[in-house]
């Protein structure tokens, strides 16, 4: 198959924003953080 007839060239894939992706990890830790805070805030209950 030559990648010219390939519709999944990497070429045609979108690039992925960086910012994107921070965000993404900033809402991540910022979940993580707050599933942690609530676990300790009920263990002090």
């Amino acid at each position: 198959m030559s990648p010219a007839r390939n519709p999944f060239t990497p070429i045609a894939k979108p690039k992925s924003d960086p910012l994107l992706q921070a965000g993404i990890l900033a809402a991540f830790g910022t979940l993580v953080f707050v599933a942690l805070g609530i676990c300790l805030f009920w263990e002090f209950l």
